[in-house]
């Protein structure tokens, strides 16, 4: 949602999100048919405990978030929330901010690095090399390097490369 709507209306997470609806206060959720039906809103209804009615549903085709993110960022038909994933780069470009799944409903898909097998065999340390720079990567820091590659269309091993020169974990 827009962070002056969030202030104002005093939302911080899916809790307050679903106080809010409870209370029968304008909701107009802008997101994939997907996420409506399977892949998020239900296990949301079921674990905070309240339930759309499909006129507070705008279902746009696809996917993409950049859309959703965009009808929110504009109020398009009155979309006042949006479904988008919690690292998407153009969130704090948009004025954006996102509600804390403060009840865990959803999982959370944390970058992980990926070596082959035969590689951490010849090279053992390559995870004690990583653990800090994976434990660095909060919320915040994977919004703004992503907005760096989304928004600024920044080549993405350039920002990878300052982030880890910026934070000392490289030369």
């Amino acid at each position: 949602m827009r962070q002056e709507f969030a202030d104002a209306e005093g939302l911080e997470t899916m809790s307050d999100f679903a106080e809010y609806v409870a209370e029968g206060r304008p909701v107009k959720v802008a997101a994939s048919d997907e996420f409506f039906t399977s892949a998020g809103n239900p296990e949301f209804e079921e674990v905070y405990g309240y339930t759309l009615t499909e006129d507070q549903k705008i279902r746009l085709a696809g996917g993409n978030t950049a859309a959703t993110e965009k009808a929110v960022a504009e109020g398009t038909d009155g979309v006042n929330f949006g479904m988008a994933y919690g690292t998407d780069g153009a969130l704090a470009d948009l004025g954006l901010v996102i509600l804390e799944d403060d009840l865990g409903a959803q999982i959370v898909y944390w970058p992980t690095p990926i070596v082959r097998e035969s590689i951490v065999d010849e090279h053992p340390e390559i995870a004690d090399l990583l653990e800090p720079v994976m434990a660095s990567l909060g919320l915040e820091d994977l919004q703004q390097l992503n907005a760096r590659i989304q928004v600024n269309g920044e080549p993405a091993d350039a920002v990878a490369r300052d982030y880890l020169v910026d934070g000392g974990f490289i030369d």
